[in-house]
């Protein structure tokens, strides 16, 4: 996959922050086709988006600023500092960040506690893409645990959505294990984890982002 994406820019035919942008897109359109009542809530939902410290979470980043667009109330968790973001995706969070009223936040600052009164929404998991290899930082399983937290008090209403691949797991390998996940998006074609994630009963989406 990163292979194909180096091509595409190598000959001029897109920008990696184009590409940013389509996958972003891609997780939001996926969210409201598996979602419809998410489309057109009586409330605002809310998004918590965790963002790695990659170009995962530039496609974080882009989920954010464009479910805050529909009128959700969003906020972002970054794992590490904005200012060690590779390009494309510290221009992702500066136009996040840019937008009024945003909350771009430290990792650290994620508590469970600041949503429960939020009745419905949904966790991004924008940690860790494809180029990842176990085993998970512990301020990223940190972070998951608490997203699951804020999961577990509303579990009719919040869901988690994994970007390209749950974090933690390999994308060239089956997992080793199931992880709590109700919809994963991933760009182009599928990876070897996520055959064995659909068999499991997750729901996994193809976006394409015009490779």
């Amino acid at each position: 996959m990163r292979a194909i994406e180096q091509a595409a820019m190598a000959a001029g035919t897109v920008s990696g922050l184009a590409l940013m942008e389509r996958a972003g897109t891609g997780v939001v359109a996926a969210i409201l086709e598996t979602w419809p009542a998410l489309a057109t809530p009586a409330e605002p939902p809310c998004a918590v988006v965790l963002c790695g410290p990659g170009n995962n979470g530039g496609d974080g980043f882009v989920v954010a600023r464009l479910l805050a667009d529909r009128g959700w109330r969003v906020a972002t968790y970054l794992l590490g500092r904005p200012e060690r973001l590779p390009p494309d995706a510290r221009a992702t969070a500066e136009a996040w960040s840019a937008q009024p009223g945003a909350r771009a936040l430290p990792s650290e600052a994620l508590a469970a506690e600041d949503w429960t009164g939020c009745r419905a929404g949904v966790v991004i998991d924008a940690l860790y893409g494809i180029g990842f290899r176990p085993p998970l930082p512990a301020a990223a399983a940190q972070m998951l645990a608490i997203a699951g937290q804020i999961v577990a008090a509303h579990p009719e209403g919040w869901r988690r959505v994994a970007i390209d691949i749950p974090s933690g797991l390999a994308a060239d390998t089956p997992p080793p294990v199931i992880p709590a996940c109700d919809l994963v998006v991933t760009f182009h074609r599928e990876k070897p984890v996520h055959p064995p994630l659909r068999a499991a009963g997750l729901a996994v989406v193809t976006a394409d982002i015009g490779l």
